[in-house]
This record gives C-alpha cells, sequence and structure tokens, in this order.
C-alpha cells in the first residue's frame, strides 16, 4: 500500500541485477545483464579495482553497458587534488553514475558542475526513508540501502520516497572497514613475517588468541595473498561464526563469512527496487556457482521461474539454507 502523497515510485521502471565484478570480461555476464559495478584504483574499498585507463577501455570495448564506479573510502586533504582530476575524466566517459561514501565526492561534483548521477553508499548509515529523501533532495540520484534493516524497511523506504534505489542480495557481507592495517599490525604485534608477497614463517592453521578482562579475539591465519593483501578469519569471545578479515592498501576489511542470499525476498522486492545487487567476488565459492545464481536470478526477474523453485534452485546451489543476513532479523541495540 502506497502511503498518500506519495505517487508510485515504480511504474515503467524494471528492476536490474547489478553485478559487482571481478574481472574486466564481460562476456559470461552480458547474458544476464549489462549492470556493473567496478572500484576506481585507490578509491575503492571492498571492490574489484580497476585503473582509470582500464575503465575507459572497458567502455570502448562494451559501448552499451551501465557501469557504475566505486568511490567509497574516507576522502582526506591529500587526496582531493588527484580526486578532482579522476572526476573530471570520469565526466568525460558514459558511467552510469559513482557509489560514494565521502561527503566531499557530492561536494566537488557540484563545485565542478559536472554530470555524473552519485549512488549514496555509506554502508550500515542508509537505512531509512528520511536520509535518503536528504540526498534524493541534494540532488543524489540513487540510495544503496544498508544490508542492516529487514525487508519490510525496505519496502516502507520504496513507499515513501520516489528515489532510486538498490540493496546488496548475493556475497560477503562488508561489516566493517578501517583505515589501519590492521593485519600488520598483528603481524608486529606477534613478531610474524609480514611480507605481503611471500608466505608466512608459520604453519598456515595457528591460531593466535589475544586476551583482555573484555574480548578474547582468535585470528586463524590462512595466508592466500590474493591480488596482493593479507587475509584471515577472526572471530569473537562467546561466538562460533567466523569473519573474513583483509587488508589491502586502503585499509582493512571485515566481511561474513556466510554468503549472504536473499532469494527468499528477491520476489517481493521486484517492484520496489531499482537494482540487486549480486556480488561476483565471493570467497571460497566457485565461479561456475556464481553464474548459476546470476542465471537463476535473471530467470526470476523474466518470471520464468515461480519462487518456490527460485528458492529450491538456489538452495541446491548453496547447499543448505539460504543465509539471509538481516532481511528478516531486527537490529536490536543493548545497553549493558
Amino acid at each position: 500500500m502506497l502511503v498518500m502523497g506519495w505517487p508510485s515510485r515504480k511504474e515503467g521502471v524494471r528492476l536490474k541485477l547489478l553485478v559487482s565484478l571481478n574481472t574486466l570480461e564481460l562476456e559470461t555476464y552480458l547474458k544476464f545483464t549489462n549492470s556493473f559495478i567496478i572500484g576506481l584504483e585507490n578509491y575503492s574499498i571492498n571492490y574489484y579495482n580497476a585503473s582509470i585507463e582500464e575503465i575507459e577501455q572497458m567502455l570502448k570495448k562494451y559501448p552499451d553497458i551501465d557501469l557504475f564506479i566505486s568511490m567509497n573510502k574516507n576522502i582526506f586533504n591529500e587526496d582531493l587534488p588527484d580526486l578532482k582530476e579522476k572526476l573530471l575524466e570520469l565526466n568525460r566517459m558514459n558511467i552510469k553514475g559513482i557509489f560514494f561514501y565521502d561527503l566531499s565526492i557530492l561536494n566537488l561534483i557540484k563545485e565542478l558542475n559536472l554530470n555524473i548521477p552519485l549512488v549514496i553508499s555509506q554502508d550500515h548509515l542508509i537505512t531509512n526513508y528520511n536520509i535518503c529523501n536528504y540526498y534524493f533532495n541534494k540532488g543524489v540520484t540513487y540510495a544503496n540501502l544498508s544490508s542492516d534493516i529487514t525487508v519490510n524497511k525496505i519496502i516502507d523506504i520504496g513507499e515513501k520516497t520516489n528515489g532510486k534505489l538498490m540493496t546488496f542480495f548475493f556475497g560477503n557481507i562488508l561489516v566493517t572497514h578501517s583505515k589501519r592495517k590492521l593485519l600488520t599490525n598483528f603481524y608486529d604485534f606477534y613478531k610474524l613475517d609480514k611480507t605481503l608477497n611471500n608466505e608466512i614463517e608459520n604453519p598456515n592453521n595457528l591460531n593466535y588468541n589475544r586476551k583482555t578482562e573484555k574480548t578474547d579475539l582468535k585470528l586463524d591465519l590462512k595466508e592466500k595473498n590474493i591480488e596482493n593483501k593479507k587475509s584471515g578469519l577472526i572471530n569473537e569471545k562467546n561466538k562460533e561464526e567466523m569473519y573474513y578479515i583483509e587488508e589491502n592498501k586502503i585499509g582493512t576489511n571485515i566481511l561474513t563469512k556466510k554468503i549472504l542470499n536473499a532469494a527468499k525476498y528477491f520476489f517481493q522486492l521486484k517492484n520496489v527496487l531499482d537494482y540487486a545487487i549480486l556480488d561476483s567476488n565471493v570467497r571460497n565459492f566457485e565461479q561456475n556457482d556464481f553464474l548459476n545464481i546470476l542465471k537463476l536470478y535473471k530467470l526470476a526477474l523474466d518470471d520464468k521461474i515461480n519462487e518456490t523453485d527460485f528458492i529450491k534452485e538456489n538452495e541446491k546451489i548453496m547447499k543448505g539454507e539460504l543465509y539471509e543476513g538481516f532481511f528478516n532479523k531486527k537490529t536490536i541495540y543493548k545497553v549493558k
């Protein structure tokens, strides 16, 4: 039911699948979608990154794609001169929009009078229609909704805003990002070899415990050196669930080890969202399995599979019950 005073935001609008890329070659994905996200080198966290030159070549090779650029890192004063140059270069390209976290990008787009649509993407902060409408009134085109809100909250936002909405449907959820080099600090503290390009001296499955009065963090070192990153698994006291911890030159990301697959809510949200984001950079997940997931979402989008079969086929690929994240779980804060 639409709230009085807010016109239907979905007339003539069709949901699209938005794939977060893990490659510059798009042939396998173009069977299912023409909408993609890629990170801009030195400006993006938790996305596959490309240089400005590579992005330009990609757009020449695939002129009909809708390409969003992620520039979702914190911006510092020393970044500003280069950031202006990058925005000016992107403005000359046919990009669909820029994912941004830091408000300096919004201000620079206005200051430089650039014609680039913007996606407000602040991880855990875009949680209600008031926030969305605030940014839409500032000239932002899209809102990437927080992965911490329920399906009912997403529907509520859709009913009370006219802006374009997207949310994360598949992949490892980014829990938090720090600009600090947390794994490097860990290696230094335990006097471990911290060379990025070599295996650590210790065996792969060593566990290190740091006990304090308040916490007991365990890091399971499994150095993979993927894309020149340090990586491992971490968990917190009294919790069995593990999380990925990954460090790169911008900082450190912590992600869920569980893979979100919100297939149970896809049909419910098809008329609410403009984009459903599916991440191809899934940790410990076969590429063919991701392509099969993407194929299923495309079938569901085109109404070529019913909801029950769609969910069952997703469960087969995921080998069990689907992890729903917060789609059906309210976030509750308790004061101790």
